[in-house]
């Protein structure tokens, strides 16, 4: 399985090929595909920000009820504290918003599919993907 952060999901409502290839190279492989809560947040933000509200938000809908959303458990929680802290002590902070979406694939030993790979790649053990 592999976490598909916002920026890919965006890429793929806009029905970029590139994106649309890379998916379709997991669903051959038989990888399954998921996102987080905080992906979703975002998704849905961007979609109520557009001046087509309900057919953007129906887009985000449609699309994250074809694949599981992981949890943002305890354990999510500790590891961005964590990580946070980390950066910030190394100066090289990050978007809490990324290290969330970081810390909960970590929390369910997944990897991150993303185009932001200088961000992600900041964040320990996360292996990161791009397209």
């Amino acid at each position: 399985m592999v976490c598909l952060d916002t920026s890919f999901l965006i890429a793929l409502i806009r029905r970029d090929p590139n994106a649309e290839s890379k998916l379709e190279s997991y669903t051959m492989a038989e990888e399954e595909v998921c996102t987080t809560p905080i992906t979703a947040c975002e998704l849905y933000a961007g979609a109520f920000k557009s001046r087509t509200k309900e057919t953007e938000a129906k887009k985000v809908k449609d699309l994250l009820l074809r694949m599981e959303i992981l949890d943002f458990s305890v354990h999510a929680c500790e590891r961005f504290g964590k990580i946070r802290s980390q950066l910030e002590a190394a100066g090289t902070p990050i978007g809490d918003l990324d290290i969330m979406i970081g810390s909960i694939a970590l929390a369910h030993n997944q990897g991150v599919l993303t185009r932001d790979v200088e961000h992600f790649e900041k964040i320990p053990g996360l292996i990161v993907d791009t397209w």
